[in-house]
């Protein structure tokens, strides 16, 4: 189970780096929201990143949960979280200003507690082409940032 862990964590870096980079490099389209990421990107960067998983053949269920007014999303892998995006909640008071690493392997914790409190959904994830009208730009996006591995 450590070496599963640590190729979703290798992968998971890889995946987060190449949005970076992408981002640095003025890659992607001028007006999407990736621009901002990680902020208000969880749900495109997640399911970016399932793809990136299951490429790698790594089955993954993609999870969002909502706490106050704050919704989240990230992958589960057989009860691992793997989140790519929780750096955008950090100095955020709700949280008491924590500080989220840039890309979270691991077990359940207390911030995923939070949002688990309320399951807004918890689905397989069957591939980019599965989201329908999100297939197009997201596909143009996971291109631009497989370029930047």
């Amino acid at each position: 189970m450590e070496i599963i862990n640590l190729e979703i964590k290798k992968l998971a870096i890889q995946f987060r780096n190449a949005i970076e980079r992408a981002k640095r490099k003025g890659d992607f389209p001028k007006n999407d929201f990736i621009n901002k990421f990680p902020r208000g990107c969880c749900g495109d960067a997640s399911d970016m990143l399932a793809q990136y998983l299951m490429d790698n053949g790594i089955s993954c269920k993609c999870v969002c949960g909502t706490y106050c007014d704050q919704s989240h999303e990230w992958l589960e892998v057989d009860n691992i979280i793997v989140d790519i995006t929780s750096d955008q909640f950090n100095n955020n008071s709700m949280f008491n200003k924590s500080n989220f690493p840039p890309c979270y392997v691991g077990c359940e914790n207390e911030f995923y507690k939070l949002f688990m409190q309320n399951i807004n959904y918890r689905q397989s994830f069957f591939g980019l082409r599965g989201l329908n009208g999100a297939y197009y730009r997201l596909n143009q996006l996971y291109t631009i940032i497989i370029n930047n591995i």
